[in-house]
């Protein structure tokens, strides 16, 4: 296995299971499915598990353990497809079974830990999703996934219950690796990636791909172009905006102004014209702007540092101004552009990316804590209190080692 420190707990490691696993997966297996029963909640029937259904995924590979020392803590299992419970698929995804932790372990995390490490798995594989499911009447569980940034798609039905389905975009699919470090070009909901670099006016400023830029720091404007599908089959466009598109990121930020007074709740005014805020964050580089078919409907702001956390150093990318337009509300267009942020913050080797909003916006933050978001404390400024999140990302994959790529070949990619 490569190296998991960056998504596990310290001391927890992961194990591919052999056969002679089989016993311990029972057992854990048992215990979780004992603890539901007692709560009333009938995911799985105790003593109902058969060793023979473990043979199939042992032999391919799929079923892995999270170890503490010697003890086995955790498992869970990977699949390539899942055509019981989802149907006939492309192979546009990882789908996670038998997650379970030990009692003993529980609320340390653990089970959040290896959702976050199939995450990497996947996106590794250059699959764009992660999906899973659980019986639609365990609303605990449920509510736990949809946390973990899950969202929930068309249930689908089992031999003796209702499913709740899940599914995930992971971040850096689209960067997945073969055996030579290669792009894998296989990714579902990424439909590509083009650049194109603009000449800086003026001065002979130097060029750097990707690097965004301290706050001040002049460089050349660089636009990306990357193409998400939406869950209605619309395509994002997200590019790297230019000073033509002034107007339209203008639009967009007093928009959602707009739509918050409306709401009772007071956004607050910029401490200088809007225009000019944005015309520096254009020059920067550091404004994306996304749209759909052609017409201009949210925007993020990119920075490589933010006063808000000098409190808390990290190897981080921030998130500023994240806004939709209203009549693109619903299309999950939000949270199609905080995954592409996530997958960006990847590509330039950051493990974190971080944001904030209003402390007194409880609909904002229970929307960041959806999409995976953890909060890291709030910061008392003059006219707000801003609470602080975070969310982990998959490492810059070039960091990958030769080893560590035939690795990956090996475990069935």
């Amino acid at each position: 296995m490569t190296d998991d420190a960056t998504f596990l707990p310290p001391g927890v490691t992961m194990v591919r299971a052999t056969p002679a696993d089989a016993d311990t997966f029972i057992e854990i297996h048992e215990e979780a499915a004992r603890w539901l029963w007692d709560l009333g909640i009938r995911q799985w029937r105790p003593g109902a598990f058969q060793k023979v259904w473990l043979d199939a995924p042992l032999a391919r590979g799929e079923v892995y353990l999270a170890r503490r020392g010697a003890e086995t803590i955790a498992t869970i299992a990977l699949q390539w497809s899942d055509e019981e419970t989802w149907g006939p698929r492309p192979d546009d995804a990882g789908y996670v079974h038998g997650l379970r932790v030990r009692r003993s372990a529980a609320g340390q995390g653990i089970g959040r830990a290896l959702l976050r490490w199939a995450e990497r798995e996947v996106a590794r594989a250059g699959r764009p999703y992660l999906r899973l499911d659980c019986i639609a009447d365990n609303p605990r569980l449920c509510a736990y996934y949809e946390q973990a940034g899950f969202t929930r798609v068309a249930d689908g039905v089992s031999k003796e219950s209702r499913l709740a389905r899940f599914e995930k975009p992971v971040a850096g699919a689209a960067l997945g690796r073969d055996a030579t470090g290669a792009a894998d070009a296989g990714a579902a909901s990424v439909l590509g990636r083009e650049r194109r670099h603009e000449e800086p006016p003026a001065r002979n400023l130097p060029r750097r791909h990707g690097a965004l830029s301290a706050k001040g720091e002049e460089h050349a404007i660089v636009t990306e172009i990357d193409k998400l599908s939406l869950p209605s089959g619309a395509i994002l466009t997200i590019t790297r905006a230019g000073p033509a598109d002034l107007d339209a990121a203008v639009a967009i930020e007093e928009d959602a102004a707009s739509w918050l007074r409306s709401r009772g709740i007071e956004p607050g005014d910029p401490p200088r014209p809007l225009r000019e805020i944005f015309a520096e964050t254009i020059a920067r580089g550091q404004l994306y702007l996304a749209t759909v078919d052609g017409s201009a409907a949210a925007k993020v702001a990119l920075t490589a540092e933010d006063d808000l956390w000098a409190d808390l150093p990290g190897d981080a990318l921030y998130a500023h101004g994240l806004a939709v337009r209203r009549a693109r509300a619903g299309q999950q267009i939000g949270r199609a552009l905080l995954r592409w942020a996530e997958r960006y913050t990847a590509t330039e080797g950051k493990p974190l990316l971080r944001l904030d909003c209003n402390a007194d916006n409880p609909a904002l933050r229970a929307y960041y804590e959806r999409a995976g978001f953890s909060a890291r404390g709030e910061v008392a400024l003059p006219h707000r209190v801003a609470r602080r999140y975070e969310q982990w990302v998959e490492p810059k994959p070039s960091a990958l080692t030769p080893e560590e790529l035939a690795a990956l070949d090996r475990i069935g990619r």
